[in-house]
């Protein structure tokens, strides 16, 4: 984790977590409960979501703000760690689709796929190889996948089910405080999607999919 990313609501740098050296058994035991008994404490699944102004002179209108997520750093650490054991499980028995490209890591993101795409597309053209390419946009993508199918995915692709438990079990309790301009406006619950922050929550939307990406393919 970054030192000094915004944390969330507890207010504490991964920083002074990667520091205090002798807290990391303490903490260690904490999360290994949490896997254990298959929950997480509900403050550790409150996000914050800040409300930033895009244009001052467009005031406030709804689509003039951007929502920057922050969750906190101890859940980060938890789900860091899961996503890390979930993405060996993925590489050892070849479950990551190819094509899909866009949120998996050790990757440049979206610019650098398009980059990727246009330098095929010359090299078919100067080539005179014919080319067909598909290209297929998931609107809200992270807003719409629902929790039910997040769940049928994690199963399907056979992750650990004290992870599945912990996920279903902490999944009634996502929710987000809503602030602008330094007011708390309420908070929200999260019955749809995936949480934006953590490491885990790019990969679970690509297992969401695994089954349209093959479907897709055949």
């Amino acid at each position: 984790m970054a030192n000094w990313k915004a944390p969330g609501l507890d207010e504490v740098y991964a920083f002074w977590i990667k520091n205090f050296t002798k807290l990391h058994g303490r903490m260690a035991k904490q999360l290994q409960q949490c896997l254990t008994e298959g929950n997480v404490p509900e403050c550790m699944v409150l996000g914050r979501t800040n409300l930033a102004m895009k244009d001052e002179a467009k005031g406030a209108e709804v689509g003039n703000y951007r929502p920057i997520a922050c969750l906190p750093t101890t859940f980060k650490l938890l789900t860091g760690i899961i996503a890390e054991h979930i993405y060996g499980h993925l590489d050892r028995n070849g479950l990551l689709p190819d094509e899909q490209k866009g949120c998996r890591r050790k990757t440049r993101g979206t610019k650098d796929q398009l980059l990727i795409d246009k330098m095929v597309l010359k090299n078919c053209r100067r080539r005179h190889t014919n080319l067909n390419m598909a290209w297929i946009d998931y609107k809200k993508a992270y807003d719409m996948v629902p929790h039910s199918w997040i769940l049928q995915s994690v199963t399907l692709v056979e992750i650990a089910e004290n992870i599945k438990r912990l996920l279903q079990n902490s999944m009634g309790n996502w929710k987000t405080q809503l602030n602008a301009h330094g007011t708390m406006l309420g908070e929200v619950n999260i019955r749809r999607g995936i949480f934006q922050g953590d490491s885990l929550s790019p990969l679970l939307f690509i297992i969401a999919i695994i089954p349209l990406t093959h479907a897709e393919t055949v």
